[in-house]
C-alpha cells in the first residue's frame, strides 16, 4: 500500500494531467445530471400515477438495459477507444434529458414518455459505465489504482447526492424544466470533456480494434474458474444488488406515505444515502482498515437489516439520519467491489467482467418490479421489510460458502 502521507499528493500530480482531469469532471458532471434526471422521473411518475408500481417500473426501465447490453458494452470496452464510446453515449442521455424537458415544457408528459426515458438514460448508462471503470486504469498508476478508485467512485457519490437535493428543490418549486435544462448542460459539458481526451498523446490506450463475441467471452468461464473470489463476488451481488438497496426506488413511495413530505424531502433523503456512500468511500482512500473481502459480505448483510430498521421509521429527521447510516454501509460494499473489479481481473479482460458485474446490476428491475407489486398490494414497509430480510439470509448464507471472498484483503 502506498505510504498514506504520500498517495494523495501523487494523485494531485496525476490529476495535472489534462486526460485524468477530464475524466473526473467528467464523472463528476455526468453523475450529477443523471441521478438528478433519476429523481425528477421517479417524483414525476409517482404524482401522475400514484402507484408504487409504476415508480418501481421507472427504475425497471433504467435497470433492464444493464441486463441487456453490459456483456456487450464489457466487450466494447475491451476493444474500442473508451473514451468516444462515453462520449457517444453522454449524448445519447443528453438527447433523451433534453426530450423529456420538452415534454415538461409542453405539460405533455405521460407515464409512457417516462418508461422510455429511463429505458434510453439505462441504455446509455450501461454501454458508458464499463468504459468509464477500465479507463481510470489507463489513467492512473498501478500503485495508487485502488486510492484512485475509491477517491474517483465517492466524489461521483458527492455528486449524487448533490443532485437529487438540487432536484428535489427545483421540483418542489415547480421548476422542473429548468432542471432538466441544467442536467443537459451538464451532460453536454462531460460529453465534450470526454471526446477531447484522446488528445492527450499516449494517455489512454486503447485496446487492439475488432469484435468478436463468441471468442471474446470463451475466455472468461476459466477465468472465474481459477479466481474464484470474482465468481463469488457475482454470486453475492446477485442478490445483495436487487433487494439490499431497494430502497433507492422505494424512496418516492415512503417519502409521500410514511414521512409525508414532498419532492425536496425526497431530495434530501435521497441525498442522504448517497453522501453517507461517498463519505465512507473517502475514509477507506485515506486509509482502508478493512479486509476488503469480509467487509464486502458483512456490509451487505447489514444492509439488510438497515433497510428493516428503516421500514418502522415514521419520523422524517431520523430517517434521514438512517440513509446516512445505510449509505455508510452500502458505501463499503460499493466502494470495494468497485475497487475488487478495478485490481483484481487481468487487463485484457477487465472490461468485459466489468460488463459481467453491469449485468448482475440488470437483474436490479426485476427485484425493483417485485418489491414495488408487494408494496402496491400491502405496503411499502412490508417490501422493505421482505427486501431486507432476503439480502440478510442469502448474504448470511454466503459468509459461510464464500472462503475464497472471505480471504481477499
Amino acid at each position: 500500500m502506498v505510504n498514506r502521507s504520500r498517495w494523495a499528493a501523487k494523485l494531485v500530480v496525476s490529476f495535472r494531467h489534462s486526460a485524468y482531469r477530464d475524466f473526473w469532471m467528467g464523472t463528476m458532471l455526468t453523475q450529477m445530471a443523471l441521478d438528478a434526471t433519476s429523481l425528477l422521473l421517479g417524483w414525476h411518475m409517482l404524482e401522475i400515477t400514484g402507484s408504487p408500481l409504476w415508480v418501481a417500473l421507472v427504475t425497471f426501465a433504467t435497470g433492464l438495459p444493464m441486463l441487456l447490453w453490459s456483456p456487450l458494452a464489457g466487450l466494447l470496452a475491451d476493444r474500442w477507444d473508451r473514451p468516444r464510446i462515453m462520449s457517444g453515449t453522454v449524448l445519447l442521455a443528453a438527447a433523451a434529458v433534453a426530450g423529456l424537458g420538452g415534454l415538461f415544457f409542453l405539460k405533455s408528459a405521460l407515464a409512457w414518455h417516462l418508461v422510455i426515458v429511463a429505458f434510453i438514460l439505462g441504455s446509455a448508462f450501461s454501454i458508458y459505465a464499463p468504459a468509464r471503470s477500465v479507463l481510470l486504469t489507463a489513467l492512473v498508476p498501478r500503485h495508487l489504482l485502488v486510492n484512485a478508485a475509491l477517491m474517483q467512485y465517492s466524489t461521483t457519490r458527492v455528486m449524487s447526492f448533490m443532485g437529487p437535493v438540487f432536484a428535489g428543490v427545483m421540483a418542489a418549486s415547480l421548476l422542473t424544466t429548468p432542471a432538466l435544462l441544467i442536467n443537459l448542460l451538464l451532460l453536454l459539458g462531460a460529453a465534450w470533456l470526454y471526446w477531447r481526451m484522446p488528445a492527450a498523446k499516449g494517455a489512454i490506450p486503447v485496446a487492439a480494434p475488432g469484435l468478436n463475441w463468441q471468442h471474446g467471452f470463451r475466455e472468461l468461464a476459466p477465468y472465474l474458474r481459477q479466481n474464484r473470489e470474482l465468481l463469488e463476488l457475482i454470486v453475492l451481488g446477485l442478490v445483495a444488488v436487487p433487494f439490499g438497496m431497494t430502497y433507492q426506488h422505494l424512496l418516492p413511495v415512503f417519502a409521500r406515505d410514511i414521512l409525508h413530505v414532498g419532492a425536496a424531502g425526497l431530495g434530501l433523503l435521497t441525498g442522504a444515502a448517497f453522501l453517507g456512500v461517498s463519505l465512507i468511500g473517502f475514509v477507506l482512500a485515506v486509509a482502508v482498515p478493512l479486509r476488503k473481502g469480509p467487509a464486502v459480505v458483512l456490509s451487505a448483510i447489514f444492509s439488510g437489516l438497515g433497510l428493516a430498521l428503516l421500514a418502522v421509521c415514521d419520523n422524517p429527521a431520523l430517517a434521514v439520519a438512517l440513509l446516512l447510516l445505510l449509505g455508510l454501509v452500502n458505501g463499503v460494499f460499493l466502494s470495494f467491489t468497485t475497487v475488487l473489479f478495478h485490481t483484481l481481473p487481468v487487463e485484457a479482460l477487465r472490461g468485459r467482467l466489468m460488463g459481467l458485474w453491469g449485468w448482475v446490476w440488470g437483474v436490479a428491475p426485476f427485484g425493483a418490479l417485485l418489491t414495488g407489486a408487494i408494496a402496491e398490494a400491502f405496503d411499502v414497509r412490508v417490501a422493505l421489510i421482505a427486501s431486507g430480510a432476503v439480502c440478510a439470509l442469502w448474504s448470511g448464507w454466503l459468509w459461510f460458502r464464500a472462503p475464497a471472498l472471505k480471504t481477499v484483503t
